[in-house]
């Protein structure tokens, strides 16, 4: 790429993103204390999640499913990411917000 040849990310055509690659996650890996405190609906509906897993024989815990969660987490996608915040905060609002960014439409 020649001193004349670069495109500001505005300028450049839309390129088909490719999802990153997962994250291996192995069993040994230390763990840190990520205390959260959520509201007794979203807990209910863990617990309801997790009872029905386990009556189809699938053992799993909160923190299981929390990390599987966060996995799912887009890595390359920070507009799919501020368009679910700004849905959750809709139907979940938790007082004042910060702002999503460049005003709070999304």
């Amino acid at each position: 790429m020649g001193g004349g040849d670069y495109e500001a990310p505005a300028d450049r055509p839309s390129r088909v993103r490719r999802p990153a690659p997962p994250i291996r996650l192995g069993p040994d890996l230390p763990a840190v204390n990520l205390a959260i405190r959520v509201r007794r609906p979203l807990d209910d509906r863990l617990a309801d999640l997790i009872h029905a897993l386990r009556a189809d024989g699938v053992r799993t815990s909160k923190v299981e499913l929390v990390e599987m969660l966060l996995w799912e987490l887009p890595e390359d996608d920070q507009p799919a990411l501020v368009r679910r915040l700004a849905r959750f905060r809709e139907w979940a609002p938790r007082g004042a917000s910060a702002p999503l960014g460049r005003g709070e439409s999304a």
